[in-house]
């Protein structure tokens, strides 16, 4: 078992394990990040993540694409040899998967606390931001983790709420969200209208590799998403309370909070499915 503090420390071992391409020739957006996604993709089982660090229009962005998207990356996000087989990953997986609940840490700072943007927040000006495919109905923020919280029960921490939902941005500080009944940010935007109220939300951005996993990850309802990857590196969960009262991950890249609007729906998508097809536009909740 391992902890991985941020993503960086990730992106670290996977270098050193011969799992992570860095390009730094100058490429564009679109197409270049997506067509380089793609023929990773094309690769087989092994294949590595990607970084780019010298974007055309950017100063000092990065993106790193495919940081789950082979068994050896996945086992070494486990702490495992890259080697593993999949059978011995899927059976280590279900061993600690059985010792749940594990532990949070709470601590009060974190690295992402250190640049603060209040006003006339822009994501446009703030991450760098594209469309994955050409078809795309706008430009999204992947494989983020949203937390949300039961107003109904809000001090209980198991039925906090830690999911992977895509993000469309919309405008500068307006973002789409696809949220469908059995999810449980859907239960708990139910509960907030039901009240008269929005529902205050955070979306971590560019985490370690495990809470993405378990945020993907079907669990029950009252069983915290935080717990369950404390279970499965081998030690407590380390987060921090945004001022609102959610628990984010002490080493993402970004946290963005916000709001998903009471009884508001605009189109989302379309968008570009990974099994080779697009999804349609439907009326989706606002953040």
């Amino acid at each position: 078992m391992r902890a991985y503090q941020d993503l960086r420390e990730f992106l670290s071992v996977l270098e050193q394990e011969q799992q992570l391409l860095r390009i730094t020739d100058q490429v564009k957006f679109e197409p270049d990040l997506a067509a380089a996604a793609c023929a990773l993709a094309r690769m087989g089982e092994n294949s590595p993540a990607i970084v780019f660090n010298n974007i055309a229009g950017c100063t000092n962005a990065q993106v790193a694409m495919n940081v789950h998207g082979s068994w050896p990356n996945h086992a070494l996000a486990l702490g495992m040899s890259k080697d593993t087989p999949l059978r011995d990953q899927f059976f280590e997986f279900v061993r600690r998967f059985k010792q749940f609940p594990g532990e949070l840490e709470r601590v009060t700072t974190a690295p992402w606390q250190e640049v603060v943007a209040e006003n006339n927040v822009n994501l446009f000006d703030l991450m760098p931001l594209f469309r994955l495919n050409r078809g795309d109905g706008g430009f999204y923020i992947d494989k983020a983790c949203i937390v949300s919280r039961d107003p109904d029960d809000w001090d209980n921490d198991d039925v906090e709420n830690v999911g992977c939902y895509r993000l469309m941005v919309k405008g500068p500080n307006r973002i789409g969200i696809q949220t469908v009944p059995q999810h449980d940010i859907s239960v708990q935007l139910a509960h907030a209208e039901a009240r008269g109220q929005d529902l205050p939300i955070a979306i971590a951005v560019a985490n370690e590799p495990i809470i993405l996993l378990m945020a993907a990850t079907p669990l029950l309802y009252n069983q915290l998403e935080y717990k369950m990857a404390a279970v499965m590196q081998g030690k407590p969960y380390r987060v921090v309370k945004t001022a609102k009262g959610l628990d984010v991950p002490y080493g993402s890249e970004y946290v963005l909070e916000g709001r998903l609007l009471a009884r508001q729906r605009e189109v989302e998508g379309p968008f570009g499915e990974f099994p080779g097809y697009y999804s349609g536009g439907h009326r989706y909740p606002v953040i």
